[in-house]
C-alpha cells in the first residue's frame, strides 16, 4: 500500500493536474489495476474539481511484468544483464521485456483513440494513471521516438507527470511533451527526437505548399500517433 509520504505525492499530483485541466474542462482517466497505482488514483482525484467524464481501468497499463514469483539475488542478476542488453528488448526469466510493453501500449491508443472519437471535445484532458516504464514508452509510440531515443531515458520520480501538450486544433492535433516533463526523464533536445517517423516526399512536398497554419509550419517532431 501508499505510505503517508506516496499519498502526500499523489495529492500535490492532483493539485498539479487540475492546474493543467483548468476550471471548466473535463478529464478522463485510464488507471492501471495494480493495487498502488488505484490508491494513486483515488488521492488524485480528491483535488480534481474538473468534470470526470469516466475512469477506466486499463491492465494494458500495467507495470512491466519481471515474473511471477521473483528471487532477489535473480532479480538483481537479471537487472544488471539488462543494463548489458538494453532495457528495451531484455525479457526477464518469466517476464516481459520493454518492447512486450510496447506492443500493449500500442494496442492502447487504438481504445484511446476511439474514445477520444467518440467524445469529440478537444478540450478533454486524458490522464494515466502508470507506472514509470509505461509511461516512457507510451510517450516513445506517441512521438514516433526511436529504441536509442528510450535507451537513454531516466525513470521519473514517484507522481512525476509526463505532459504531452496540444499544440493546434486540427483533425490530426500533435503534441509535445513539456520541457519541464523532457527534463524530468533526461530526454534529449526536440531536435534530436522523432526520428521514428519519417516523412515522405510527397507530404514533404505537400507540406511546403501549404505553410497557411501553425499546425503546417510544426516540426516532424511534434506528429503524434
Amino acid at each position: 500500500p501508499l505510505s503517508n509520504k506516496g499519498r502526500q505525492e499523489a495529492l500535490k499530483a492532483g493539485e498539479r493536474i487540475q492546474n493543467i485541466i483548468g476550471p471548466k474542462n473535463s478529464v478522463i482517466f485510464y488507471v492501471s489495476p495494480y493495487y498502488r497505482t488505484r490508491q494513486t488514483f483515488e488521492e488524485v482525484k480528491k483535488k480534481i474539481t474538473a468534470e470526470i467524464l469516466f475512469v477506466r481501468e486499463e491492465p494494458r497499463l500495467r507495470e512491466q511484468d519481471f515474473g511471477n514469483f521473483q528471487d532477489k539475488a535473480l532479480m538483481q542478476e537479471s537487472k544488471e544483464e539488462r543494463v548489458k542488453f538494453g532495457r528495451f528488448f531484455y525479457r526477464f526469466p518469466n517476464g516481459e521485456s520493454g518492447a512486450d510493453v510496447f506492443d500493449r501500449v500500442s494496442a492502447f491508443c487504438g481504445t484511446l483513440l476511439l474514445d477520444m472519437s467518440q467524445i469529440k471535445d478537444p478540450n478533454v484532458s486524458v490522464v494515466f494513471i502508470t507506472h514509470g516504464i509505461t509511461a516512457r514508452l507510451f510517450v516513445k509510440k506517441w512521438l514516433h521516438w526511436t529504441v536509442d531515443d528510450f535507451e537513454g531515458l531516466h525513470n521519473p520520480p514517484n507522481c512525476g507527470l509526463l505532459h504531452l501538450e496540444r499544440v493546434g486544433y486540427r483533425e490530426n492535433t500533435a503534441f509535445r511533451l513539456t520541457k519541464e516533463s523532457r527534463d524530468l526523464i533526461k530526454a534529449p533536445a526536440e531536435e534530436g527526437i522523432g526520428r521514428g517517423l519519417k516523412l515522405g516526399r510527397a507530404l514533404l512536398e505537400r507540406r511546403k505548399k501549404n505553410q497557411d497554419s501553425a499546425w503546417d509550419r510544426l516540426p516532424d517532431t511534434a506528429w503524434g500517433v
